[in-house]
């Protein structure tokens, strides 16, 4: 989550304890498993990082370059925070989103539980990151673990609009709105299918 979310969990890593490894890899108790992101290709890692307290993993579509990706998927770690709730987290998520952002409109957080673990979902629409020439559309999930709690979110980056969650597209572009839309689909519906497994199964980690 490169909008809003560090800047709220900086401030309850004060409150976690820290651990003498980062819960990730073939030490985790528990992993996040999802299917194949549905798309015509696949998509590559671009980041791999972890700490005492927190891993990151970010994936872009193969044929885009970190410079200038218009497609992103995230998931996050945040080790030591698994006793909060996943609603209230997303909330301080969102709550940090118009530091960065111009135009923004907000749904959620929507708690869910999904067999037997919390979860809550959110979408934010950002009409022009500040200092940037894009807006940004953001898909995401959290989910409460035995370890962490978790972040996931697909964003998209979009034309500049005066509204967050308004799209004006002329006729030449209209089947960049279309597919907008489909992306925007699929990334709920994928959202729902991420989920927690034990460590050790196999097939376990995430992989988009």
């Amino acid at each position: 989550m490169r909008i809003g979310v560090m800047a709220f969990a900086v401030a309850l890593f004060s409150l976690a304890p820290a651990f003498a490894a980062p819960l990730s890899g073939g030490q985790a108790r528990e992993q996040l498993a999802g299917p194949t992101y549905p798309d015509h290709q696949p998509w590559k890692m671009i980041t791999n990082a972890s700490d005492a307290r927190h891993w990151q993993k970010e994936w872009i579509p193969a044929d885009q370059q970190v410079e200038s990706f218009k497609d992103i998927l995230s998931a996050q770690a945040f080790i030591g925070l698994a006793n909060t709730d996943p609603a209230t987290f997303l909330r301080g998520m969102l709550a940090h989103v118009p530091a960065d952002c111009d135009h923004v409109s907000v749904n959620g957080p929507k708690a869910a539980s999904e067999n037997g673990v919390d979860v809550a979902y959110g979408q934010f629409y950002c009409g022009q990151v500040k200092g940037q020439n894009f807006g940004t559309h953001s898909f995401i999930k959290v989910i409460r673990g035995t370890d962490a709690v978790y972040a996931i979110n697909r964003d998209f980056r979009t034309p500049v609009s005066a509204m967050g969650n308004v799209m004006v597209f002329d006729k030449e572009h209209g089947a960049d709105a279309i597919a907008l839309l489909k992306g925007e689909s699929a990334a709920n519906k994928y959202l729902e299918d991420i989920h927690l497994c034990s460590g050790n199964t196999p097939g376990c980690p995430m992989a988009p």
